[in-house]
């Protein structure tokens, strides 16, 4: 299941990400794609010591994420995602491009 849906994990870490894409200077576009956080002038990763669920339209295309804590201590058990200009919740399932390749 690991490959089929191509799970993954996130470093914890606050930058990780940011400094990958500040490296690209491509930091906005990170921003937009919801993959990093810009408040107050500062910016960090979204998604932090998790379980990563890449989120893919019919297409197969990864337009979000999900995200599940695997330590109790983390916060939020469950974090995806927000609305973006390629992920609209509503009008995705999630799986049904694995279950079309099945």
């Amino acid at each position: 299941m690991i490959d089929v849906f191509n799970l993954g994990l996130s470093n914890n870490k606050w930058d990780d990400l940011t400094s990958l894409f500040a490296k690209e200077k491509i930091t906005n576009n990170a921003v937009e794609a919801g993959l990093i956080i810009k408040s107050n002038n500062k910016t960090y990763d979204r998604f932090r010591n998790r379980i990563m669920f890449p989120i893919r339209n019919s297409t197969g295309n990864i337009i979000g994420f999900g995200a599940r804590i695997y330590n109790s201590e983390d916060g939020a058990k469950y974090l995806n995602s927000p609305e973006t200009k390629l992920f609209h919740k509503s009008f995705e399932l999630y799986g049904l491009y694995e279950c079309k390749k099945i």
